[in-house]
């Protein structure tokens, strides 16, 4: 993942907290910027992967409002530009095809910025995360991050655990031999 893409957490004596968009009020520096296309259709579409996962992005209790923090920051954005905000839904191996295809105008997902990504769209890193494996309750296979070699794991297509750490984690089991 690139270094640096995120910059370091600000002073948190100078952040705002919002816990509702109550409050959040258009900011003219930025919305000043959003260009007279998108400002003249007077919506911003974003590409969204509702079934990524709590607590980022996932799908309310009805079955379709797209919540989660991605969801918050998108609303709270479109309050920051003065803009309306509408979510498309996709999965998130399709997000950055249907931004080249121009079928949003942005994405907001639990993506992470990697080179072979800054190589086809732009990207904004705004959270810091990792990853994590799951298992079975008591983890009855003493599955961990140092004892996965032979085994069968699942990712989510096109992410950076299915493009990048796992095909490393999978080479450096068939050169200890574990494969």
């Amino acid at each position: 993942e690139v270094q640096g893409a995120i910059p370091e957490p600000a002073n948190p004596s100078s952040v705002k907290e919002y816990t509702t968009l109550e409050g959040i009020k258009a900011f003219e520096p930025a919305s000043s910027l959003v260009p007279k296309d998108l400002r003249d259709k007077g919506v911003l579409v974003l590409g969204v992967d509702p079934a990524g996962g709590a607590p980022t992005s996932f799908s309310g209790s009805d079955g379709a409002t797209f919540v989660g923090l991605d969801a918050d920051i998108a609303r709270a954005l479109g309050r920051v530009l003065d803009i309306q905000i509408a979510f498309k839904g996709s999965t998130f191996d399709a997000l950055i095809p249907g931004l080249q295809a121009k079928r949003f105008d942005a994405v907001i997902a639990d993506m992470g910025v990697t080179v072979d990504r800054l190589k086809v769209i732009d990207m904004v890193g705004y959270a810091r995360g990792g990853h994590g494996i799951a298992t079975r309750p008591g983890n009855p296979l003493n599955i961990g991050e140092n004892s996965m070699c032979g085994r069968k794991v699942a990712v989510t297509l096109a992410s950076t655990q299915a493009v990048i750490k796992g095909p490393a984690y999978s080479a450096e089991c068939v050169t200890r031999g574990a494969a």
